[in-house]
């Protein structure tokens, strides 16, 4: 039925296909390379991943960690793709790789680099302001204004 999630195990481990009237998306976790870090379960924006942890007997791995997706919860934005640190996970959109999160510029980037007005800071407080960060990343330079 369109519009509907179909879930199904695959050789590679998992897969989710959703068809809609003009979009066809097709979402794979591979077994094989997850290693059951988690980071998917928690950044997933609607709590659709959960991890299933492995088992280990007399000190050797029996079961691998794996996953499994509610296919009522998915939304196949694609968070999960971007940030599996193993590249666990594919997602193709009418038959072509695409990120929604990234087409849609709804992903969060990382800024390098801020430049901040300190006019209105005396040197005082700007001094401050670099001694109580707690991760060193705050520089002044410049000029700020005398009280």
């Amino acid at each position: 039925m369109r519009g509907t999630t179909i879930k199904r195990e695959i050789k590679a481990g998992l897969a989710l296909e959703r068809r809609m009237i003009t979009r066809r998306y097709w979402f794979e976790w591979h077994k094989d390379k997850c290693v059951g870090c988690a980071t998917c379960v928690a950044i997933c924006p609607k709590e659709a991943i959960t991890l299933q942890p492995g088992k280990v007997e007399n000190g050797r791995l029996v079961t691998r960690p794996g996953i499994d997706v509610d296919p009522a919860k998915c939304t196949y934005c694609g968070e999960c793709v971007v940030l599996c640190p193993v590249h666990a996970y594919t997602l193709m959109v009418n038959g072509q790789p695409e990120i929604p999160v990234h087409v849609w510029d709804a992903f969060p980037k990382l800024v390098k680099k801020i430049t901040a007005q300190v006019n209105g800071l005396s040197p005082e407080e700007a001094v401050a302001s670099v001694e109580v960060c707690p991760t060193d990343v705050i520089q002044v330079e410049g000029r700020c204004h005398r009280g």
